[in-house]
């Protein structure tokens, strides 16, 4: 008796084996699904109230305008360098109100991005989404976030703001 329940004692802890890492698969699969969704949510909140908000669409206009204003080359095609000035020119030509929002606005920003950055270190965001759709953002943004927080990033978790360094160094290398 023993020789047959033996093996079969094997196979079904093997089975159960199996079945769990299936569970955990799906589980990790819905986790992923679920980050997802979360971030499409919350950029279509963002969308919305920019759209919807009083202060934030003439606010955003007048950003596009004084950026546009400042310089002939476009923001995308300055250096990092060059990309911090021109966002410090364009947040000194901004009333105290219009500055304080436009801050606010790059630290929600900045904020959002560190959170994203350790889900990324987690597995939790896709290498694909982090480097073609947050890698560029972050290095659009990285300058605007130094010149809004006094030439220095944010004090959020310094292994964000390293990140944000190495990009920031690598984009303006190529």
């Amino acid at each position: 008796m023993d020789k047959w329940l033996t093996p079969l004692a094997n196979i079904g802890v093997l089975a159960g084996l199996a079945i769990l890492i299936i569970e955990v698969r799906q589980t990790n699969e819905l986790t992923m699904a679920q980050i997802e969704q979360s971030r499409s949510e919350s950029n279509l909140e963002w969308l919305r109230s920019g759209a919807m908000n009083d202060h934030l669409a003439p606010l955003r206009a007048k950003l596009s305008r004084l950026a546009e204003e400042y310089s002939e080359t476009p923001y995308d095609q300055l250096g990092v360098l060059e990309r911090q000035e021109h966002a410090a020119h364009v947040l000194g030509q901004l009333d105290p109100v219009e500055r304080e929002r436009t801050r606010s606005m790059l630290a929600v920003s900045y904020w959002d991005y560190e959170n994203l950055y350790f889900q990324y270190q987690r597995g939790l965001v896709s290498e694909e989404y982090w480097n073609e759709r947050i890698v560029p953002a972050i290095f659009r943004e990285g300058p605007r976030f130094k010149a809004a927080f006094g030439e220095s990033l944010p004090a959020g978790r310094k292994q964000f703001n390293d990140e944000i360094e190495r990009i920031l160094n690598a984009a303006d290398q190529n």
